[in-house]
């Protein structure tokens, strides 16, 4: 996979763990989410860039959830 392969496949896999968690259902409007390949460009693009902070992230923090020194 490509780094932009990768990218995307991060965004998809945050998004449907958030939409499955949800149960498919939005939490203000609680209408349905729609499907990976039908959020817009900025929608991809936002849970890109959130799955990629976590990743940049994940040795910041300690065992109990705080940060590190």
């Amino acid at each position: 996979m490509t780094m932009q392969a990768d990218d995307q496949y991060l965004g998809q896999v945050a998004y449907e763990a958030y939409r499955t968690n949800l149960g498919g259902r939005s939490v203000m409007e609680r209408e349905d989410l729609p499907p990976w390949e039908d959020l817009d460009d900025a929608a991809q693009t936002g849970w890109i860039a959130a799955a990629r902070q976590v990743l940049a992230n994940r040795g910041s923090l300690d065992d109990d959830g705080d940060e590190s020194p």
